[in-house]
């Protein structure tokens, strides 16, 4: 009898100890699963922040290609025209090249607020929307080229500008 008891006795405890270890498990692999929902999550944003550094980098190469483009030939013809004007005494040379002088620096200008445009949208800023008028501004970079399309060799050329649905842009 006293055999059948410690028997009992031991099959009790060893029951009881399967049953704390079924609840410890139990509880562990809840703690395992949510711990799993969470680095799923987790792997989630940072993939998620990675395509965001992705796609910034790819407009800051954009960026930096295109102001490096932008600024390089108004630079170039200020430079040029500098140092003619330094290198001739010729007072109609300088007045000739005055205006040439203001027109670039008013590009230069332009490029400038367009770059600002450009890292407002970048930054997602709120940008104010304005109409754009497309004739004047074809005409305005007419007005950057004239000198190239009247200095061709007596050739001259017909503008023909056909903008019947593009008046303007917003």
């Amino acid at each position: 009898l006293i055999v059948i008891a410690i028997i009992a006795m031991v099959y009790a405890r060893t029951q009881k100890e399967r049953k704390e270890f079924l609840e410890r498990l139990k509880s562990q692999k809840k703690a395992l699963i949510k711990s799993q929902a969470q680095l799923k999550e987790s792997n989630s944003l940072v993939k998620s922040a990675n395509e965001r550094l992705r796609v910034r980098n790819r407009q800051l190469e954009d960026f930096n290609y295109v102001v490096a483009h932008n600024l390089k030939a108004p630079v170039s013809s200020m430079s040029v025209i500098v140092d003619i004007i330094s290198k001739s005494n010729d007072k109609s040379t300088f007045e000739e090249l005055l205006p040439k002088l203001e027109t670039i620096s008013h590009n230069i200008s332009t490029l400038t607020e367009d770059v600002q445009t450009y890292v407002s949208i970048l930054n997602n800023k709120e940008l104010e929307v304005e109409n754009v008028n497309i004739l004047l501004l074809i005409k305005d970079v007419e007005n950057d080229f004239m000198e190239n399309l009247l200095d061709q060799k007596g050739k001259e050329f017909e503008i023909i500008y056909r903008l019947d649905a593009w008046h303007s842009l917003k």
